[in-house]
């Protein structure tokens, strides 16, 4: 942390500092800031929870057969992501291309992987009408990438805060 407390400095003093480097919220020391908290907790209520329940719900529903778990678990990871989209992003490692990630993602494209793109395309483009919803559709499309192709992807903060000096 760049601020150092000294014995004299008063917690009000030190809490300001904090403030004024947009630490004192939660999660702010992962890279996320006020704006994308307030952010996630409006998504949280009026999109967020829904998608969760639905993902949670295909996940359970995908725990049943022992062959498709790897593809309830990717649904558990759409349902995380879900809950909470600003200040993260999606990125692929290097296992994406790893035999067995392409045929779970090609499966995952056939039995529901479009339909779950194109319900995200959707819900943007309805979102965007609005000014308010321009940053709940923008939140819609980052889903895109994870809900054709879950295998192999990384759900990870957007950057980190810098110290202060």
């Amino acid at each position: 942390m760049g601020w150092r407390r000294s014995s004299t400095t008063s917690s009000a003093a030190f809490a300001a500092r904090l403030y004024c480097d947009g630490r004192l919220f939660l999660g702010a020391d992962k890279g996320e800031t006020s704006v994308s908290t307030i952010g996630n907790i409006l998504w949280l209520i009026f999109v967020g929870i829904w998608l969760a329940i639905t993902f949670v719900v295909a996940g359970i529903v995908m725990f049943l057969l022992i062959i498709t778990i790897p593809f309830g678990i990717q649904a558990f990871k759409l349902a995380g992501f879900a809950l909470w989209p600003f200040g993260r992003h999606v990125e692929y490692t290097d296992r994406v291309a790893s035999p067995l990630h392409v045929i779970g993602n090609i499966l995952w494209i056939i039995f529901g992987g479009l339909w779950l793109a194109a319900l995200c395309v959707i819900g943007g483009l309805i979102l965007c009408i609005t000014i308010i919803g321009i940053p709940f559709g923008i939140q819609a499309f980052k889903m895109i990438p994870i809900a054709l192709l879950p295998f192999g992807a990384e759900i990870v903060a957007d950057r980190p805060m810098p110290a202060a000096a």
